[in-house]
């Protein structure tokens, strides 16, 4: 019973390429699906290059997954290349000679080679899936970024800019009083008129009096000239005062189109400051989109880091694995294959004792002495004691480093008791 679960355990280690991949482990006839974990491309094409080796009629070959083992990802990915989804069954070659089971062996090694393509096809579009998304989450937090200075620097050089144009709007207002002005120039026009009709009335009398002075016959050519010459001084201090008005009435044009101007600009600052403060609330609903995207995209990336993590582990557990299945994988079957003659003193004086020795030899010798016709089949016994013992100390230092395998695994899962999992794999072992 211990060399066929020997040898079936031995088997199940011993099967090439995709069987004996990270992703899918067994102990025994039990499967216990892993996640996928990082992949080396060299050693995946030297392996896809090298000729699949022939199975040994003996052993069968490794089966497929069952489809209630695997993801919906997984599922997805085998109906996508073409792959069955449930277990197969290995080919049965009893009853039949060597080499018609060496040619089952080989078409099933071949739909194997073809089901490894596949899966190394897949595991190379998941590879370059996982690069493009880790570049564009770099992309896109560096984007992120600049976009967050330029905006920041907008939003800054726009406040300086309200705050100029709220300044000058200020200076404006405390500059010129709107109400006092328009008062100025209403009581500035009243006199004007008062005094354009004042001059208007003095002419007419003026004019009385030149006529008058002309009609009457006693009056003097001393007088006429005395009031000719006031009539000229008046006339030039009324020419004067009008020159005077005329200036005061351009500069009350020019102040009412300074105020006009005043009015435009002050409308175009606060159309402006208005367009300022919108544009503003806009970089900051931006602003705060863009907070909103870095975050999903920090957890993204939190995910992903996880899932590299994992991969990792079971990277681990997998070359664990791998160099127990080195060590112990056909240990016994390079031994059992050797004729027990050629294996003679090398092996006995590796594995076995002095005293042992000595036994053998006196038993032989009294074998030789009393019966020599039993001597091949005495023969015979010592070597199948010989292997026996072999094989019982092979297994026990199996015993030794499959334990050694067991705490190694179990020592990153606090929540899994070393007992339960012993006990486990030894009943996958014994099934």
């Amino acid at each position: 019973m211990n060399e066929e679960v020997s040898t079936r355990a031995q088997s199940n280690y011993d099967q090439p390429d995709d069987h004996s991949s990270p992703k899918h482990r067994n102990s025994g006839n039990s499967y216990v699906p892993v996640s996928k974990p990082e992949v080396d491309y060299a050693e995946l094409e030297e392996m896809a290059s090298s000729p699949l080796p022939l199975v040994s009629p003996i052993f069968p070959p490794y089966p497929l997954l069952s489809s209630t083992m695997t993801g919906n990802h997984t599922l997805k990915a085998f109906k996508k290349a073409g792959l069955p989804t449930s277990m197969l069954s290995p080919p049965n070659v009893e009853g039949l000679d060597v080499n018609t089971a060496q040619k089952i062996q080989a078409a099933d090694a071949t739909l194997l080679r073809k089901n490894y393509e596949a899966l190394l096809s897949i595991v190379r579009e998941q590879q370059q899936a996982k690069e493009l998304a880790e570049s564009r989450a770099t992309e896109t937090l560096h984007d992120q970024e600049e976009q967050r200075a330029m905006f920041e620097v907008q939003i800054e050089n726009m406040k300086l800019a309200n705050v100029g144009l709220r300044s000058k709007v200020r200076a404006l207002e405390n500059r010129t009083s709107l109400p006092q002005v328009f008062e100025q120039y209403e009581q500035e026009l009243r006199s004007l008129h008062t005094q354009v009709q004042q001059l208007q009335e003095r002419n007419v009398t003026l004019e009385l009096r030149a006529s008058g002075v002309g009609i009457g016959a006693n009056a003097s050519s001393i007088d006429i000239k005395k009031k000719y010459q006031q009539v000229v001084e008046e006339k030039l201090a009324l020419e004067r005062e009008v020159m005077e008005y005329r200036k005061k009435e351009s500069d009350l044009n020019n102040r009412e189109e300074d105020l006009v101007a005043a009015r435009l600009c002050k409308q175009r600052l606060s159309a402006e400051m208005n367009q300022a403060l919108e544009k503003a609330d806009q970089l900051h609903h931006e602003n705060e989109k863009l907070l909103q995207e870095k975050a999903a995209t920090a957890e993204e990336l939190l995910a992903t880091r996880m899932y590299l993590a994992s991969l990792d582990n079971e990277k681990k557990k997998a070359s664990i694995l791998d160099r127990f299945v080195e060590k112990h994988g056909d240990r016994m079957t390079r031994l059992r294959q050797h004729d027990a003659c050629s294996l003679g003193a090398k092996s006995e004086s590796w594995r076995r004792d002095q005293y042992t020795r000595e036994c053998e030899d006196k038993l032989l010798a009294a074998v030789k002495r009393s019966l020599p016709q039993a001597v091949p089949l005495c023969n015979k016994l010592l070597r199948r004691l010989e292997m026996q013992e072999l094989s019982l100390r092979e297994f026990s230092e199996r015993e030794v480093d499959f334990i050694n395998m067991l705490v190694e695994l179990v020592s990153d899962q606090p929540g899994v008791s070393l007992k339960q999992m012993i006990e486990q794999e030894m009943m996958k072992l014994q099934t």
